[in-house]
């Protein structure tokens, strides 16, 4: 079952937990600082929890049982996008495309969102003769990293489905496409692109250890999650150098992120090409969006 509920609170003066019990089993949210609503959805439970807040607040039940809930500002941005089976996007042809840009989505930022599922829109990159394909991240309350929807079922699989689909609508293979992500994105793009063999992959601000990440932070709420469908956290260091050794990759990261980076710095692989950068952790793809924007048409074949 998945329970979804909201919290309306004072304006928060500091940034609290939110604590959300099933059985044995606690979840553990955060409510930001400055917010006053607070929603956290798809919860994956066994029976009705039990949510509990230091301070005053009203609780409000959004949904639960099988179904999946998206908050109404979400439903509202939702709109236009394609879903087949458990995966959301959208796709966009310019021209006659002759490259793919894939893109997968980051963290809309911590709290209890209205709209916690963004998606990072590759038609921002603005080329020629392109199809670009933005996924979305709507599983869980703030997004899974693709390891599992809402149900425990993989979505990665039905990703690469899609993306080999709408290359070969266009007579494209996966040579002829750059797969971007930035942050929770960078690890979904690895994870996506090990499925391919020919792409190339640039990766921003990417998590090299990333159970590490999850169940030391303020997203510990999805390593309780992936707990309780038993589904084990990839280890992404091995990911990114794999994925290095056989094809293009790009790993652009944040000087002195530790909680990312993990001393893996000197990270080597016979493809990998890495790029420190002076910014914080959210800031790298967009300090660096000219250089990514150069590496990909130097890597389109049509360039």
């Amino acid at each position: 079952m998945l329970y979804s509920f909201k919290i309306q609170t004072r304006p928060l003066v500091a940034t609290r937990t939110v604590s959300v019990t099933d059985g044995a089993r606690e979840y553990k949210f955060q409510a930001r600082k400055g917010d006053s609503v607070h929603f956290y959805s798809n919860i994956p439970v066994m029976q009705k929890p039990g949510v509990s807040f230091e301070g005053d607040y009203e609780l409000t039940d959004l949904a639960f049982g099988g179904g999946s809930y998206l908050p109404p500002l979400q439903r509202k941005l939702n709109k236009g996008l394609a879903r087949d089976r458990n995966v959301t996007y959208r796709v966009k042809a310019v021209g006659t495309p002759r490259h793919a840009i894939v893109t997968f989505p980051h963290f809309k930022r911590r709290g209890g969102p209205e709209a916690p599922y963004p998606i990072l829109d590759a038609g921002k990159f603005v080329f020629d003769n392109t199809v670009y394909i933005s996924f979305q991240d709507p599983y869980l309350a703030q997004g899974s990293y693709f390891l599992t929807d809402n149900y425990g079922n993989d979505p990665v699989v039905t990703a690469a489905s899609v993306i080999r689909r709408e290359l070969s609508k266009y007579g494209l293979d996966d040579c002829n496409a750059t797969f971007v992500g930035s942050s929770k994105g960078a690890n979904i793009a690895a994870l996506v692109s090990s499925y391919f063999r020919s792409n190339q992959l640039i990766v921003c601000a990417y998590s090299t250890e990333l159970e590490y990440r999850l169940r030391n932070s303020h997203f510990v709420h999805l390593a309780t999650a992936l707990d309780f469908f038993g589904i084990g956290i990839p280890d992404s260091l091995e990911i990114l150098k794999a994925e290095a050794s056989r094809k293009e990759t790009h790993w652009f990261y944040s000087v002195g992120d530790e909680m990312a980076n993990r001393g893996h710095e000197n990270t080597k692989a016979s493809n990998l090409t890495s790029y420190p950068s002076n910014v914080g952790h959210s800031a790298v793809i967009l300090d660096n969006w000219q250089k990514i924007h150069s590496l990909i048409h130097s890597y389109r074949a049509d360039a």
